[in-house]
């Protein structure tokens, strides 16, 4: 879901750059957007490598 919410909002400011020009007020705070999503994607993706990592760890453990 979260994918699909950056391609469209990429796709979004990218035709606002286009119609309004890359320092419109619409394209900007659309490229805002755009960052926040693209933040919250890699931190869960983090989130998710660390738990990975901790729980390869932790069953390294009982072998």
């Amino acid at each position: 879901m979260l994918e699909l919410m950056i391609e469209e909002t990429r796709e979004k400011m990218i035709e606002l750059a286009m119609e309004l020009g890359l320092t419109a007020k619409e394209t900007v705070n659309c490229s805002q957007q755009l960052d926040v999503l693209i933040n919250l994607k890699l931190a869960s993706t983090c989130q998710y490598e660390q738990t990975s990592n901790y729980m390869m760890q932790e069953a390294h453990m009982f072998i």
